[in-house]
């Protein structure tokens, strides 16, 4: 299929569109062209326009985006911005992996995320291990937060009932397909308007349901800002694991945060129904939230192709200004799938690494405010209630501080020991002088 837009003619796979016969004094602003017969694709007639596709998906959406910045008289921006976001780091994550990853990056002189989830919770034992458990991962992150990486909050678990850290799902109820609107161990009994005797108490169900869910995700987004923020770790943005949550989810979200990162879920009734959108902006139904879509996908570990499939994604981007180019990298993976996804992106034509810290990110909770300030993060803190807030921390504390005791005492000692061998060397020597 061709899709032709005045002087601009591009091929992708075939996409559904519906037969269009607008009258001659229409505007075609898009044709679509298939086996040589060309149909009108976007036009405008009678101060209406018509999009004539049943969808938004991958081509469509992107040229759609092209031709509204004329719609509405806004100069496209040149170029391409793009990021890179590793995914899944908790703290069970292998230090020295993650090490190997930040050296690299740190060579190549990129800016890039790290989505980061405060806790580990096992499925078998329900043992949750925190930063305080993995002092050389966090010492990491440290670092890499840095020499240029930016924090997103990647849930506070990223699981719900059972299931695994890093593979379940924390703000959607995957099992019902449906909002968390109930405990893990609930039975769950989703009840439509005909459960009711009237209206209203069918709204108060519902509006039951919205309290119920927003108790939760105000729970679950200021310990995880606050979990980080004890191990001076700063998430300036937002990423829903599996990018699921409800509207409802995304109002309660932007009280905490002004920018989120990845795909959007467009539908209460279906988590699978979310499209990646091609531009940074801010929907109206992010309230206010600026978003940094995910455009590219990551490389699949069963997947030979991957890296090949994910730099043909940015190629749909491409066809707009402004179109995004980003993907996402799990660290297991290991180094060398990181340098190809690296060095094809670096390829892209017109790419802007997106620094998080030089945009107007925000994030604030009673205890913490977070703001990126030029380059930088900006931090304000009330660090006794922050501290004290669980046992963690002061714990971790603690063992750091006695550990920098005994390494200054080692010390030292150590330089009592070569005092003293210098001593006696000193005095030997005179000795034999005399």
């Amino acid at each position: 299929m061709k899709l032709t837009m005045k002087t601009m003619q591009f091929e992708f796979e075939s996409q559904a569109m519906f037969p269009a016969d607008p009258s001659e004094s229409a505007e075609i602003l898009l044709y679509g062209t298939n086996e040589n017969q060309e149909n009108p694709l976007f036009f405008i007639e009678d101060d209406i326009y018509y999009y004539a596709a049943p969808n938004l998906d991958s081509m469509h959406a992107v040229m759609f985006a092209k031709e509204m910045a004329g719609i509405f008289n806004e100069e496209e921006e040149e170029g391409h911005p793009g990021y890179l976001r590793l995914e899944d780091v908790h703290p069970l994550a292998d230090a020295e992996q993650v090490q190997e990853i930040a050296d690299y990056l740190k060579s190549e002189n990129i800016p890039y995320m790290i989505a980061v989830i405060p806790i580990y919770t096992d499925p078998e034992t329900g043992r949750e291990y925190r930063f305080s458990d993995n002092k050389k991962l966090t010492s990491v992150l440290q670092e890499m937060q840095e020499d240029g990486a930016s924090i997103v909050l990647h849930g506070y678990t990223h699981q719900f009932r059972s299931s695994e850290t890093g593979e379940g799902f924390e703000f959607w109820d995957v099992e019902n397909n449906m909002p968390i609107y109930h405990g893990e161990n609930e039975e769950v009994n989703p009840k439509t308007e005909e459960d009711f005797e009237s209206p209203e108490e069918f709204e108060a169900y519902n509006q039951e349901n919205l309290d119920y869910e927003r108790a939760y995700i105000e729970d679950r987004i200021e310990s995880g800002i606050d979990e980080l923020a004890k191990y001076e770790l700063y998430p300036l943005a937002f990423e829903a694991p599996h990018y699921t949550m409800s509207q409802n989810g995304y109002e309660v979200l932007s009280d905490y945060f002004s920018t989120y990162v990845g795909q959007v879920q467009m539908s209460d009734e279906n988590w699978e129904i979310m499209r990646p959108i091609p531009t940074i902006g801010q929907p109206t139904y992010l309230h206010g939230m600026t978003l940094y879509p995910e455009t590219m996908g990551y490389v699949q570990p069963d997947e030979p192709d991957a890296v090949d499939i994910m730099m043909k994604n940015a190629e749909e981007y491409q066809f707009t200004d402004g179109g995004v180019t980003s993907a996402f990298y799990h660290p297991y993976l290991g180094l060398d799938g990181l340098v190809e996804v690296v060095e094809g992106m670096k390829k892209i034509e017109g790419i802007e690494w997106i620094d998080l810290k030089e945009t107007e990110s925000q994030v604030v909770t009673d205890k913490v405010e977070i703001r990126a300030d030029g380059g930088e993060i900006d931090v304000n803190k009330d660090r006794i209630a922050l501290y004290t807030s669980g046992f963690s921390y002061p714990l971790y504390f603690l063992n750091n501080t006695v550990e920098a005791m005994v390494r200054l005492i080692a010390i030292i000692g150590g330089l009592a020991v070569i005092i003293f061998f210098f001593y006696i060397f000193r005095n030997r020597s005179q000795a034999n002088k005399s």
